[in-house]
């Protein structure tokens, strides 16, 4: 419990070194014992355990200096600041175009600053002492950076008002705000601020969308700004039109066959004679028909067939028929990188629904309602383009064809459509202008069959005098090509 200007007086006699001590100081009392350590480490370590800074500048003076209050303490302390710390080349670099080099190990922020802006000339204000140990190793960057660098976890900020450097707290400074308007070059702002990550928008900082200028209001620290102004230059790039050429193949071969005559009695009265000749036999005989037929022959010879009942009737069929149908179909779309494009054609039918409703209880009445409902049937098609650096696109793709078919059997002609739907799904990575088989639908159907008097319709020729036979052969495909093009 010695005075402090007493103990390094003594200290000063007994080792010869020079110590300073300011007038703030002069009446602290100091306690401490140590034995057999070299001066500067006594000197130090006198210094700590009594809670005051000590340093030696680069002329062999030691200098006390009172300990600072905590970083964003009072504002009025900080003006009175004295830089503790001299550094040296190694440890701080500034070259002559302002480029700053620092490698320092648990350096003060505070000196690191004043020392920097010493050497540029470079005003500055501080509203919050820096007083925050630190390490850094930062080559040759630019001054804002450095300072985002030294910043980094701490509540310190700062902000450029003419050129001068204004440093503050962001906890007790809330004056040191930073807006700025960052414009778009190439993307659109609708939806960016979506893209920014809630790491780069704490609390404090605001960012939203000015769609007249096609720009981002950021509000906020100044390093936040940055930060968020960084980001959006890294995503702001050229984006590729993507133009993509399909190409729709469907095509369909029918072979039909059929051979053989049918005869019977009627079952709802006389038949009468119809059909066609050409192209193809397909007739059905009258009885009137059939006895013509066999008066022609009776009188030759001995030869007498008779005649047939009314009712009976004959039906005679040789048949074929071949058809190829090619549908080729070539739509065309265009899109922006990552964006879907969206093409859907195709016709609409209507069916009729009825409803009826019943009134009353004692006698109903019914009431009936009707509304006509659509049926569609499209051809859909989805193309998601991916385009990579290399020059590849992924393609995400899905094809959806639909077809009214015809109404079979006995259906009400009001009655909904009948429709048959093919899809194709799949992600393909093809080369810029090149065309790709997505991949086909192929549908084969064989029908084959035969009836007639048991073992004569297997004989040859007889089975058509004595029988029917149908062979159908029907092949149908669906292909799909795509070709990417991409227009940067």
């Amino acid at each position: 419990d010695d005075g402090l200007v007493a103990v390094m007086k003594r200290v000063t006699a007994l080792t010869g070194e020079h110590v300073v001590i300011p007038k703030s100081l002069y009446g602290n009392r100091v306690s401490g014992y140590s034995a057999g350590l070299p001066v500067l480490e006594a000197i130090r370590t006198l210094a700590s355990v009594n809670g005051l800074e000590i340093e030696r500048d680069k002329n062999g003076v030691w200098r006390f200096e009172a300990p600072l209050p905590p970083a964003g303490g009072n504002p009025a302390l900080a003006s009175s600041y004295v830089k503790r710390r001299n550094f040296t080349p190694d440890q701080v670099n500034v070259d002559s175009t302002g480029r700053v080099s620092v490698s320092l190990n648990r350096g003060n922020i505070h000196d690191v600053v004043l020392e920097i802006f010493e050497r540029l000339g470079m005003s500055r204000l501080f509203l919050t002492s820096l007083d925050q140990q630190t390490s850094v190793f930062v080559k040759d960057v630019d001054v804002p950076t450095l300072l985002n660098v030294l910043f980094a976890g701490t509540p310190f900020t700062y902000q450029v008002e003419g050129g001068i450097y204004i440093f503050g707290s962001t906890t007790k400074d809330k004056t040191l705000v930073t807006t700025r308007v960052v414009p778009l070059r190439y993307r659109t702002v609708d939806k960016v601020v979506e893209l920014i990550p809630t790491a780069l928008k704490p609390a404090g900082t605001q960012v939203q969308m000015f769609a007249e200028q096609n720009s981002i209001i950021v509000s906020g620290t100044s390093r936040q700004v940055e930060l968020v102004e960084r980001f959006l230059e890294s995503i702001d790039q050229s984006v590729p039109l993507v133009t993509i050429e399909v190409l729709i193949v469907d095509s369909k071969k029918s072979v039909i066959h059929e051979v053989g005559i049918e005869a019977g009695i009627g079952k709802d009265g006389p038949a009468t004679t119809a059909g066609t000749l050409s192209p193809g036999v397909n007739m059905s005989l009258s009885a009137t028909s059939i006895n013509r037929l066999i008066n022609s022959f009776n009188g030759f010879g001995s030869i007498n067939l008779g005649k047939v009942t009314p009712d009976f009737y004959m039906s005679l069929q040789a048949l074929e028929a071949t058809g190829n149908i090619e549908l080729r179909s070539t739509p065309k779309l265009s899109t922006l990188n990552g964006h879907s494009a969206t093409l859907k054609s195709g016709e609409t039918k209507y069916y009729k629904e009825v409803q009826t409703n019943y009134y009353g209880s004692q006698t109903p009445v019914p009431s009936e309602s009707y509304t006509w409902k659509p049926v569609e049937a499209n051809l859909k098609l989805d193309i998601t383009p991916f385009v990579s650096r290399d020059g590849k696109i992924t393609l995400q793709v899905k094809i959806e064809q639909s077809q009214f078919t015809e109404r079979e059997g006995k259906i009400d002609e009001e009655a909904p459509p009948g429709a048959v739907t093919r899809s194709f799904e799949s992600q393909v990575q093809v080369r810029d202008g090149e065309m790709v088989l997505l991949g086909g639908i192929d549908n084969n159907t064989r029908e084959k069959s035969s009836s007639g008097i048991p073992f004569i319709a297997r004989i040859p020729v007889l089975k058509w005098l004595f029988g029917k036979t149908k062979n159908n052969k029907v092949d149908q495909k669906l292909n799909v090509f795509i070709k990417p093009s991409v227009i940067y």
